[in-house]
């Protein structure tokens, strides 16, 4: 890592924010799909048909919205839980690193963390042990 004040435009940030951002999405999709599903199960048995297959349309199209935010997601992940372990971690005790670095990579850890525990449905695994 160059000596520079902080980690302001370091790939470790970038990373980072594109998968808090990714994550964020995730979870708004997830709650959407719920939703989809029960507003469909409300017209299982209504007259309307047109008014049941536009919900069933909402929800296909929700569902497939999520499935590629989970792929996306699981990649993001193992791209920065990789990119900790091979290119920051051996940086970290050598005297130039920006304290703020330190900061980004338990950040990122509480995020790999927190999608570990709340979505393990994503499948990723750590190529790091969590600190």
């Amino acid at each position: 890592m160059e000596s520079h004040k902080s980690c302001s435009g370091h790939p470790l940030e970038v990373k980072k924010g594109t998968l808090v951002r990714t994550l964020k999405d995730y979870e708004a999709y997830k709650v959407e799909v719920s939703e989809a599903k029960s507003k469909l199960e409300s017209l299982r048995d209504t007259e309307d048909k047109h008014e049941f297959r536009k919900a069933k349309e909402i929800l296909d199209e929700a569902t497939a919205v999520l499935e590629f935010t989970r792929k996306r997601l699981a990649g993001y992940a193992t791209d920065l839980d990789v990119y900790i372990r091979d290119s920051i971690l051996p940086l970290l005790d050598t005297p130039n690193v920006p304290p703020m670095c330190k900061v980004y990579v338990k950040e990122a850890r509480e995020h790999l963390d927190r999608l570990v525990t709340n979505h393990p449905e994503v499948e990723f695994k750590f190529a790091t042990e969590a600190s």
